[in-house]
């Protein structure tokens, strides 16, 4: 993957540092849509009738759709190179926000997931291919810290428009706020002048013993993104439901994801400059995850609850950016089609644990779906060590 300036030639930081701004940008907007209804949810259900289980079926749609087209979508992000999926993503998102601030029903919303789903997807790959080809090695730690923060920074952003739009003006103001934003991520990607285009022929194939490693990679961020996905989904409506007001809720919303951006990009500079362990990181950070859950299902004290959300962010949601630093370095020729695979099990994972979550916590209360999302933490922490042992 080559960077499109004049005869390949490196570019300069402060080109690198855009294409980091422009990749970030357009990666976090892509993923906002989730995170904006997860926002909005509790305006939304006197509204529009949109509960705990449309929520989650939402969330479902938006992710599983890119799960199953993750690896395609990566093969096609590899032919065409990094600008124009980001365009098509940036655009989608501005028509979603806009769709969704005049939506009449909750039907609306559920019909628009997909097609924001599979934008997503364009998003995030094309955002991995952007950075892997337009930053050098020395600073892919940074670089994939600070674009993985798009998680949290869409969670922050969402968790900051409570307060800040949907109390004052209504949660259909806070969409037409991220429409935007994304009119602004567009104009970013349309603006840039240095491009990363595909090699001839397209990407590298993968071999079968990086297919193998890469499968086992993608089954441990079903189980991790599902459970933090899913902490992210509900815990503004957890913490309204059972220890505190909505905009203290969305403050904390908003101080978890800046706790996780701070985590990533941290472990993004350490990367550069040091070399780290990092699938056992990976794993213990993950198993920080399952502390903090378990905290929400034991602890009745809502200062120990909004302790464990910093934890749970930072830690428990923190270690995705290293996950894609690891595999764009260990598939070089490949980042497009690599990531495809890792990218389409952290999307079947984010879809499918709000919606299994959501029907938990409509059964049987958030205490067990606590538990059942520690659980998962636990097992993706076992799965991302079992890698490390099958590659050496």
């Amino acid at each position: 993957m080559s960077a499109g300036s004049a005869g390949g030639s490196p570019a300069s930081a402060g080109a690198q540092v855009v294409a980091i701004a422009v990749a970030t940008a357009v990666a976090t907007l892509g993923v906002a849509p989730v995170f904006t209804l997860g926002a909005a949810a509790v305006f939304m259900q006197e509204s529009i009738d949109f509960g705990p289980a449309d929520l989650g079926l939402s969330v479902a749609l938006f992710y599983v759709v890119a799960a199953f087209l993750g690896p395609s979508i990566g093969g096609l992000v590899g032919r065409w190179g990094s600008r124009r999926p980001m365009a098509v993503a940036a655009a989608a998102c501005v028509v979603f926000m806009a769709a969704v601030a005049l939506a009449p029903s909750r039907s609306m919303v559920l019909l628009l997931m997909p097609v924001a789903g599979i934008a997503n997807s364009m998003a995030q790959l094309g955002a991995n291919v952007h950075l892997s080809g337009a930053v050098g090695r020395s600073r892919q730690g940074v670089a994939f810290g600070v674009r993985r923060s798009s998680l949290p920074l869409a969670s922050a952003l969402a968790g900051a428009a409570v307060p800040a739009v949907a109390l004052t003006a209504g949660w259909r103001y806070l969409f037409a706020v991220f429409a935007g934003l994304a009119a602004l991520a567009l104009a970013g990607v349309l603006s840039e002048r240095r491009k990363v285009h595909p090699p001839a022929g397209g990407e590298a194939s993968l071999s079968a013993n990086q297919r193998r490693e890469l499968r086992l990679l993608a089954v441990a961020n079903i189980l991790g993104m599902g459970a933090a996905t899913a902490m992210a989904t509900f815990l503004i409506l957890f913490l309204t439901a059972e220890h505190t007001s909505a905009a203290t809720a969305g403050t904390m919303g908003l101080l978890g994801g800046l706790s996780s951006v701070l985590a990533r990009v941290l472990l993004g500079v350490s990367a550069d400059r040091w070399r780290l362990p990092m699938l056992p990181l990976i794993s213990v950070m993950i198993l920080g995850g399952a502390t903090a859950l378990s905290i929400f299902a034991l602890a009745g004290a809502t200062w120990l609850v909004l302790a464990a959300v910093i934890l749970g962010y930072a830690v428990g949601w923190g270690w995705t950016g290293l996950i894609d630093l690891y595999v764009v370095r260990n598939n070089p020729e490949a980042p497009g089609r690599a990531t495809g695979v890792t990218y389409g099990g952290a999307a079947f994972g984010a879809g499918i644990g709000p919606l299994v979550v959501g029907w938990i916590i409509d059964g049987a209360g958030y205490t067990t779906a606590w538990w059942v999302c520690a659980a998962a933490f636990a097992l993706a922490a076992v799965l991302a060590l079992a890698t490390r042992w099958r590659r050496t």
